[in-house]
């Protein structure tokens, strides 16, 4: 596998193996090894995590770009997975979620990432359609 080039625009952020980086201008970095990291549109804040598909998210978020000690944020990955297989009564997010385990214990967390975002777009649109916001809402597994 080659080289990967990240493009930001200026005043875009990335965090890149811990570090928050924030560029002035438009640049592309090439990436010659294989860093962790993520763009700033691929971030979550911690107002916006509502939902146990939002919560599964941060954790992984966290394990990719912060320091924390790999062995605590899969802790709290495989408790909070636990947790919401415990919880749920759909079978269509029992699945989700464990394909996401699947993910992060062959540490493919970028896919992972990419299922609970597109679940969780899917989520948020079904809400607004219905009115409500259920922790649990329809949602298919077209990811």
């Amino acid at each position: 596998m080659g080289n990967m080039k990240v493009f930001l625009k200026e005043d875009e952020q990335v965090y890149l193996n811990g570090a928050h980086i924030r560029v002035d201008r438009k640049v592309s970095i090439e990436l010659l090894n294989k860093p962790k990291f993520l763009l700033e549109h691929h971030i979550m804040p911690i107002a916006d995590v509502d939902t146990s598909l939002k919560q599964l998210y941060f954790i992984i978020q966290l394990i990719i770009i912060h320091s924390v000690p790999d062995d605590e944020g899969r802790k709290l990955f495989q408790e909070t997975t636990r947790s919401v297989l415990e919880k749920n009564q759909s079978p269509l997010i029992a699945q989700l979620v464990k394909r996401v385990h699947c993910c992060v214990a062959r540490g493919r967390e970028y896919d992972a990432l990419k299922m609970l975002r597109n679940a969780i777009r899917e989520q948020d649109q079904n809400e607004m359609k219905m009115g409500n916001k259920s922790e649990f809402g329809a949602l298919s597994l077209a990811s």
